[in-house]
């Protein structure tokens, strides 16, 4: 009997155009860059997390959300009225989702946290399925360092038709965009996490272009989809 095929795959969310930018491709036809590029002064990468989700999946324009603080109207004033407060300060996964849920956006969350056994799990299944995620995750050297980046897709190996994924492919909004690259940074499973197909307690690799790499941990997943 033959051994069945393997080998590695990538996958990414089915709306992203890689490109000399990463870009959405709109009702309109025109690309529409999918990346929001936070400052280095503020700690708002949960809100260029949303921002993102929300250009990719359709439901607001890009051009109102980088206005978002002078709209008095719409999806983009909404959501700066939401999040203003927490664009110093950082917002946690519960609070994330409730300011979401406040909005009554078309969308569907669905939220693992620390107090869930599955973070991981979770998070893996969701970007296997080609799913935006957005991810929370802390240093394990330091854990006062906690950061906010969307999971556009991920890496693995197939063995046969059974598919595994190992690494999760990232829009980071501290990170600078890469050209042709549908990611700009990355967790990466280690290999005896693969080999045993661990999924509990796991502690990634960090790796980006535009920060030193290091070993992190999930504290929070939240999954959107679009509204039925």
């Amino acid at each position: 009997m033959q051994n069945a095929a393997s080998y590695r795959f990538s996958r990414i969310h089915h709306a992203l155009r890689v490109g000399s930018h990463l870009s959405v491709k709109l009702d309109t036809g025109h690309p529409v860059r999918a990346h929001f590029r936070q400052s280095v002064m503020d700690a708002a990468c949960g809100l260029h997390v949303l921002a993102m989700v929300l250009v990719i999946l359709g439901v607001a324009k890009r051009t109102a959300l980088e206005q978002m603080s002078q709209r008095k109207f719409g999806v983009a004033a909404d959501v700066w009225r939401a999040f203003k407060e927490t664009v110093f300060s950082g917002v946690n996964a519960r609070e994330y989702c409730e300011l979401i849920d406040s909005l009554n956006l078309p969308l569907q969350l669905s939220l693992r946290d620390k107090c869930s056994s599955d973070v991981d799990e979770f998070a893996l299944d969701g970007a296997l399925r080609g799913e935006l995620i957005a991810v929370a995750f802390e240093s394990v050297k330091n854990q006062r360092t906690k950061h906010w980046a969307l999971c556009i897709g991920c890496d693995g190996s197939m063995n046969g038709r059974a598919a595994t994924a190992d690494t999760l492919l990232l829009l980071d909004p501290s990170a600078s965009e890469q050209p042709y690259m549908s990611w700009n940074s990355r967790l990466s499973m280690p290999e005896q996490k693969r080999r045993r197909n661990a999924a509990k307690s796991i502690e990634w690799l960090y790796e980006s272009q535009d920060w030193e790499s290091e070993p992190v941990r999930l504290i929070a997943a939240v999954r959107f989809r679009l509204a039925d």
